[in-house]
């Protein structure tokens, strides 16, 4: 697990075991920031338009983008836009927000997006985004801001179709408007609320701060979540309570950046007699634009082959493994393991490697190596003597 995985488990794993809202400084941020937002598309641009469609997509080609449908119940008249983090819209999440700490900030930028969205307080709006693959665990961050007289109801498959609980979503609560440094412009006075996320078995719900019939209109109040499992479809349902005033709410998509790792295998002969030894050489490098973290690399040795010399790797079974902490763009890591067959064993054989990394995914490479049997050595016959002549008889 990389440097910023593990963060973010831990973090996002604290904020959920308290029950808190917390805001956070940026001092920690480092040890997992910056990832990356995504970019988004809307169709029609017709902010009133009563349904819209488009895709969010990210600037790694390794993680998957989204298409999404966002349908209201009726034509309310209020907009859905894509908007970025600047004084026109006057939303955005700083380092100093969980969510800012965990991915960087959103804004203020004029090119950071969002979508934004808003309803009549009878409607009900549904947004469902479905990935073009099955979103890695762990690497997407997800937050919903502006929860004050209204709620969301949260769904989720995972990539076998299958219902995702709450806790798998792995959420917390805070506030965007609750900071000292870059104070989002639409942020009103306070006192600044932290809605409620509340899990259950096929998702969960997001709830303002006091709850209904107490509701008030506020500032800032969010959630965020980094699901420890794959995804394949999120569905939000947005609804206001009879009372509400303004209902809307944001939605940000960020991620942890994905890059490439490639292995090899070279055995220093192509062919080697009965019981001699061969050096197996094994490389993985970062061929990607990020860093890879905690890069385990296994060599699978064939049966009836012994090793000689394993060079810093562990054996486990019949793998020789290390793993690297991290590995910079264009950096790699190689071990050279010694293996020799046993008793009168020839024949071909697959060396095989295998490369990981929650980075990078898998990357795996082949080689064969030959051992040739010995010939065995003839025993010459001993030649017969002649026989010895025999006198004449009669």
């Amino acid at each position: 697990m990389t440097g910023k995985v593990r963060f973010a488990k831990t973090f996002i794993a604290l904020l959920a075991a308290s029950g808190l809202g917390l805001a956070v400084c940026s001092g920690p941020a480092s040890a997992a920031a910056p990832g990356i937002y995504s970019s988004w598309t809307i169709s029609p641009s017709d902010a009133a338009a009563q349904n819209h469609t488009g895709t969010i997509g990210f600037p790694n080609a390794l993680l998957p983008g989204a298409d999404y449908t966002s349908n209201k119940s009726a034509n309310d008249g209020e907009s859905v836009r894509v908007a970025t983090g600047t004084a026109t819209y006057g939303d955005w999440l700083t380092t100093q927000t969980p969510f800012g700490a965990l991915f960087g900030p959103s804004g203020p930028s004029t090119t950071t997006q969002f979508l934004r969205l808003r309803i009549g307080t009878t409607t009900v709006s549904t947004t469902t985004y479905t990935f073009r693959e099955p979103f890695p665990a762990d690497r997407l961050g997800i937050a919903f801001g502006d929860i004050d007289v209204d709620f969301i109801t949260l769904t989720a498959t995972d990539e076998n179709g299958d219902q995702v609980p709450g806790s798998k979503l792995v959420g917390s609560t805070f506030n965007y408007c609750d900071v000292t440094v870059d104070k989002p412009t639409d942020c009103n006075a306070g006192p600044y609320r932290i809605p409620v996320w509340t899990p259950s078995s096929n998702g969960g719900q997001i709830t303002p701060t006091p709850p209904s019939p107490g509701i008030v209109e506020s500032s800032g109040a969010s959630a965020m979540f980094v699901p420890s499992v794959s995804l394949k479809t999120l569905t939000v349902v947005f609804q206001a309570y009879p009372t509400a005033g303004d209902p809307s709410y944001r939605t940000w998509f960020a991620a942890f950046p994905r890059t490439k790792i490639t292995t090899d295998v070279k055995p220093d002969k192509e062919k080697i007699p009965e019981g001699g030894e061969v050096d197996i050489n094994v490389s993985t490098g970062n061929e990607g634009d990020f860093d890879a973290g905690d890069v385990e690399t296994c060599l699978k040795i064939p049966k009836r082959f012994v090793v000689v010399k394993k060079d810093g790797t562990s054996l486990d079974g019949r793998n020789a493994c290390w793993t690297a902490t991290e590995l910079k763009p264009g950096q790699d890591t190689d071990k050279e393991i010694t293996v020799r067959p046993t008793g009168d064993t020839s024949g071909d054989f697959t060396f095989q490697s295998t490369a990981t990394s929650p980075d990078a995914g898998q990357a795996g490479a082949k080689a064969n190596l030959t051992v040739k049997k010995k010939k065995k050595k003839k025993n010459k016959p001993n030649p017969r003597p002649n026989p010895k002549p025999q006198p004449p008889t009669g």
